[in-house]
């Protein structure tokens, strides 16, 4: 994170091809950006859009990142018809804080789908950002695993498209809260903790990839800045010495998930699946057209004793509760060592998330990854 680059006034101008206006989106078209988000969804089982109310740049001051949206409007008509999303954060690469580029939010109108040109001129158009900007050429990006027809259509080589290169997957446990039960090993943090915390997640991102640069410096910045609050954070010891952390992070003032629609077989079964959710005190599937009532279980530093990983984060659904929340989300390498463990012992649902590095034909290719580390990439933040 960086609150002194995303104040950056650094842009491209816009410009017209195929009947298609392409530009950074300003003040004057966010209610057509928060509208593809609202009502765009993402494909799978269970179709969720992730909005940005009350407004399309809030979260991007919050966390600190430069970002911007663009936004292709149909020239006759003046309709928006596609945005997507660029940002940049400071994340451990190869073990050392770098400016890591990243592209989201790719949502494009049912009717304009199969236009690949498109995709080719707006994907043209972060190039040129990029450029201006001076940014690092490649960017990371994530596509969800059930997206087939995304994944397959990026990763197709074609001409005048990035090349996307797979670097593994990540999964979001959705944990229900109904779960959690105060832990008398965690505790809340203070500002004596501060430092403790930092120099924690600062070595256990040189150790993975894609974790935040969470210094003392924009901890600090972070807990100003956003709705997280060193209250929210919980530690863990043993003789003194931090063995685990995590925050509860609400950001429901900023970005949302609601949930669109399901496929048939799930919208059938739906009930009798709430019903038997509701016995084992799993997540439930709520209605359509429901924002989901989650916060996102952030900084994690999981202690490596599976009861003590379970006693954090059962501490930390505890916390959601009291904070009016249903569910907690908490992102995963597929790789790591207490995924499978929390997710049994919470019974927790999951979204499986494919990482990519996506590079520019005529430029480098992307950063040789060191795949020693795992992967950490803070769903948080992207």
């Amino acid at each position: 994170m960086d609150w002194a680059t995303s104040e950056s006034c650094l842009t491209i101008p816009p410009f017209e091809r195929q009947g298609i206006h392409f530009a950074i989106a300003g003040p004057e078209d966010d209610a057509d950006v928060r509208e593809i988000l609202r009502e765009v969804s993402m494909d799978g089982w269970v179709k969720v859009s992730m909005t940005r109310e009350p407004e399309m740049s809030l979260a991007h001051r919050a966390l600190g990142q430069f970002g911007e949206f663009l936004i292709l409007r149909e020239v006759a008509s003046g309709k928006a018809i596609c945005i997507g999303e660029y940002h940049t954060s400071s994340l451990f690469l190869n073990g050392i804080a770098s400016t890591v580029p990243y592209i989201g939010a790719l949502r494009v109108v049912p009717k304009w789908r199969n236009r690949i040109s498109i995709l080719r001129n707006g994907l043209d158009m972060v190039r040129q950002l990029q450029d201006v900007r001076g940014d690092p050429s490649f960017m990371l990006t994530s596509i969800a695993a059930e997206n087939t027809r995304a994944n397959r259509l990026l990763t197709a080589n074609l001409a005048g498209m990035p090349n996307y290169h797979f670097i593994g997957r990540v999964v979001t446990l959705v944990l229900p809260v109904s779960r959690g039960r105060p832990s008398e090993e965690a505790r809340p943090a203070n500002k004596e903790d501060l430092p403790v915390i930092s120099a924690a997640l600062c070595e256990a991102g040189k150790q993975t990839q894609f974790m935040p640069v969470w210094d003392q410096k924009n901890l600090l910045q972070l807990t100003a800045n956003s709705d997280l609050d060193l209250k929210d954070f919980r530690v863990m010891e043993n003789d003194g010495k931090m063995t685990g952390a995590l925050a509860v992070w609400d950001q429901r003032g900023f970005r949302q998930v609601l949930v669109n629609g399901y496929s048939p077989w799930v919208s059938r079964l739906r009930p009798v699946y709430n019903a038997f959710a509701r016995i084992r005190r799993g997540p439930s599937l709520p209605r359509m057209g429901t924002a989901l009532s989650q916060v996102t279980l952030s900084h994690f530093l999981s202690p490596t004793r599976e009861t003590e990983a379970i006693d954090l984060v059962s501490e930390g659904l505890t916390l959601a509760r009291e904070k009016g929340a249903e569910t907690a989300l908490l992102g995963l390498s597929a790789d790591h060592p207490m995924l499978r463990v929390l997710r049994d012992h919470f019974r927790a649902l999951t979204f499986e998330t494919n990482l990519y590095l996506v590079s520019w034909k005529s430029g480098p290719p992307p950063p040789q990854l060191d795949t020693s580390r795992m992967l950490a990439p803070e769903a948080a933040v992207l």
